[in-house]
C-alpha cells in the first residue's frame, strides 16, 4: 500500500496526518499548493513536529523569505493542533492586533468550511447543535473550539501573564509580523516588543511552544534579540531560508531569475501557477525610497554597499567584548583603571534633547588606543554631565576633556569652566572678536564639513586595528551604522537612539593626536616599587615623553 492509498483510509489517514504535518497540509489543504512544494517545506515541517517533545526545542525562529509560504504553513499547523487537540490554549500574536485577528479569521473559516476537515473532525468552530451557523465577521479575536481549546489574537503591546483558560496557561503561541520596516526605526516600539517577549516566556505553560515568524530586516531589532537569546541554548531552533542560496533559487517552481524566463514559462501555465522573476520582485520591493529586497528575500539586513564599518571585524570584536570583565559604577562601565605609564583623553557627545537621545562620555588610552571607560545616560543634565567629565578626568590624572560644542554642549563647557576646572582641550584658535590676537575655542564642533571626516577617520582607525573598542553597545551601534544613517532602533537597551556612542568615539579620535600641553605640564606619576613610593616628573622634551625620577 502506497501513501496515496493509505490516505484514502480514514483510520490510517487520521494517524498518518497526526504525525506528519506535511501530509496533513498536502491532504487537507492541497488546493493551496499551486506550485510544487520545495524541499525546504518538508524540512520545516519536520522541525515543527519535533517542537515540545522530550529533549527537543520548544522555541522556533522561522526566518524565511517573503513568499516562502511560512505563514500559510503555520496556519495549517495551527489548525492541525486544534483538530488533534494537541494544545489547550493557543495564541496568535502580531504588533498590529488586526493582523493577528485576520489570521484567526482564516483559521476559523477553514474550520467552518473545509470539507475534508469537516468530514474527519466534524465542526470545530461551533458546537454541533449550532453547526449550521456561519460567521459573518470580517475578523475573529477570540473563540472556543468544540473540542474545548481556547484561541485568542494578541498584540505585542499587551501582557499575557493574566491569560489563563481554567487551569491552563498558553501552551502554543505564534508571533507573526512583529518586526517591520516601521518598528526597526523606532526604539520605543522595538523595546516594547522585547519587553513583551521577556514577560511572555515565564508566563507560558511548562510544555509551551513558541514560534516566531520573521525576516532579517535589522541587525539590532527584536529579531536580532532572538538570535542573541538562542545562542548556545538547546531549547531554541532556528530555520533560515533565502530565495537564493549559492546563487541557486530555493523554490524553483515559483521563482526564476529573469523576466524573460518568467514570460517564457508563463505562456504555458494558467495564471494561478505563474512563476515570478526575481528581477520583478526586486523592482517592486525597491521602488521609490525603499530598499528592502535584500532584507525580505535574502535575509540580509543591510546590503554590503550600505555598511560603513567592516562587519566581519565588528563581529569578531563583539565575540571578544562579550568575554571581557568590567566594573559597573552607576552609568559608567570601566574596563581599565588608571595606569600611570599611559596617557588618556576624554570626549563626549552631548544630548541636544532631554530623553530622546543620550549623552555619552568616552575615556580612551592614547598609549595603546584601547577604550578604558564609558558613560551613557539619556536623562542627564548639562551640569551633571560636566560633573561626570570632571570626575572622570580626575580619575585618569587630570587628562583633557573635549565635549561636543553644540547648543547644550556650550552649557557643559561653561559649567566646567565655572567649576574652576580649566582643563578643556583647545581644539581651535580663532581671531578675537575685537580683531586683535587669538582666543581658544574649547570642545569639538561637529558640522556638515567635519562630520564626514570624523566618521571616515574612525572607520579607518578601527579597520586598521589602531583603535580597540571594548563596549558591546558601541560595537552594536557601529554594526548598525549605515552610510548616511543617523538613527537606530536596537534590542539592546544600552544602545543609544542616534549613534551617540559612535559620535563620541569619533570626537575622541579627532583629538587623540592633539598635543595636551596641560597634561604634559601637570602630570605626576606615582610608581609602586616594592613597598616604597617613588615620584616621577614627566615632561615632553625633544618630541618624546621624558621621565625624571626622584629618589
Amino acid at each position: 500500500m502506497n501513501i496515496h492509498e493509505a490516505l484514502q483510509d480514514k483510520t490510517k489517514r487520521y494517524e498518518l496526518c497526526k504525525h506528519s504535518l506535511y501530509l496533513f497540509a498536502i491532504y487537507y489543504f492541497g488546493k493551496y499548493f499551486t506550485h510544487i512544494s520545495p524541499e525546504f517545506h518538508k524540512d520545516r515541517c519536520k522541525i515543527k513536529q519535533r517542537l515540545g517533545k522530550v529533549w527537543e526545542p520548544r522555541y522556533m525562529v522561522d526566518c524565511e523569505f517573503r513568499g516562502s509560504a511560512k505563514t500559510s504553513l503555520e496556519k495549517i499547523d495551527f489548525i492541525r493542533r486544534i483538530c488533534y487537540k494537541d494544545r489547550e490554549m493557543m495564541l496568535y500574536g502580531s504588533v498590529d492586533k488586526k493582523n493577528a485577528e485576520n489570521a484567526l479569521l482564516d483559521i476559523a473559516i477553514e474550520l467552518q468550511t473545509n470539507p475534508k476537515i469537516l468530514l474527519d473532525f466534524w465542526q470545530l468552530f461551533f458546537d454541533t447543535e449550532n453547526k449550521e451557523k456561519k460567521s459573518k465577521k470580517s475578523w475573529v479575536s477570540d473563540f472556543l473550539t468544540a473540542n474545548w481549546i481556547r484561541v485568542q489574537a494578541i498584540t505585542t503591546g499587551q501582557p499575557i501573564r493574566w491569560l489563563i483558560f481554567w487551569p491552563n496557561r498558553p501552551d502554543y503561541i505564534v508571533y507573526d509580523d512583529f518586526e517591520t520596516n516601521i518598528t526597526k526605526k523606532s526604539n520605543p516600539m522595538t523595546r516594547k516588543v522585547i519587553e513583551h517577549f521577556d514577560e511572555m516566556f515565564p508566563a507560558i505553560a511548562p510544555h509551551g511552544i513558541v514560534v516566531f515568524l520573521c525576516n532579517k530586516i535589522s541587525d539590532t531589532g527584536s529579531v536580532a534579540w532572538l538570535y542573541d537569546k538562542l545562542e548556545n541554548n538547546h531549547e531554541w531552533v532556528i530555520f533560515e531560508k533565502s530565495v537564493l542560496e549559492d546563487w541557486e533559487i530555493t523554490w524553483k517552481d515559483k521563482y526564476v531569475k529573469t523576466d524573460k524566463e518568467a514570460n517564457d514559462i508563463n505562456k504555458e501555465r494558467p495564471s494561478k501557477k505563474w512563476v515570478l522573476s526575481l528581477e520583478s520582485v526586486k523592482r517592486t520591493l525597491n521602488k521609490d525610497w525603499r530598499n528592502v529586497y535584500e532584507q525580505e528575500m535574502l535575509n540580509i539586513p543591510l546590503v554590503d554597499g550600505e555598511r560603513f564599518f567592516d562587519i566581519d571585524q565588528i563581529d569578531s570584536e563583539i565575540l571578544r567584548a562579550k568575554e571581557l570583565d568590567f566594573e559597573k559604577d552607576g552609568h559608567w562601565k570601566i574596563w581599565e583603571e588608571y595606569d600611570p605609564m599611559c596617557d588618556y583623553k576624554i570626549s563626549a557627545d552631548v544630548s541636544e534633547w532631554y530623553w530622546l537621545d543620550s549623552s555619552v562620555i568616552e575615556v580612551l588610552n592614547i598609549t595603546n588606543g584601547e577604550q578604558a571607560a564609558e558613560f551613557e545616560n539619556n536623562l542627564t543634565t548639562a551640569w551633571d554631565l560636566a560633573d561626570e567629565m570632571i570626575s572622570a578626568s580626575n580619575n585618569y590624572w587630570k587628562c583633557s576633556v573635549t565635549p561636543e560644542r553644540n547648543s547644550i554642549g556650550n552649557a557643559v563647557i561653561t559649567s566646567i569652566q565655572e567649576k574652576q576646572y580649566g582643563h578643556l582641550l583647545t581644539t581651535q584658535k580663532v581671531i578675537n572678536k575685537k580683531g586683535w590676537g587669538k582666543e581658544n575655542r574649547f570642545g569639538w564642533y561637529t558640522n556638515s564639513t567635519s562630520k564626514p571626516k570624523m566618521l571616515f577617520d574612525l572607520q579607518r582607525d578601527f579597520n586598521d586595528g589602531s583603535l580597540t573598542i571594548n563596549s558591546l553597545p558601541l560595537l552594536r551601534e557601529m554594526r548598525a551604522f549605515a552610510n548616511g544613517d543617523m538613527k537606530a532602533a536596537s534590542f539592546d537597551e544600552e544602545v543609544s537612539n542616534h549613534f551617540d556612542r559612535v559620535m563620541a568615539m569619533a570626537i575622541w579620535n579627532q583629538t587623540r593626536s592633539m598635543i595636551d600641553w596641560f597634561a604634559i605640564k601637570e602630570k605626576r606619576v606615582k610608581i609602586w616599587e616594592d613597598t616604597a613610593v617613588q615620584w616621577v616628573d614627566v615632561k615632553f622634551r625633544g618630541g618624546k615623553w621624558r621621565a625624571d625620577f626622584k629618589r
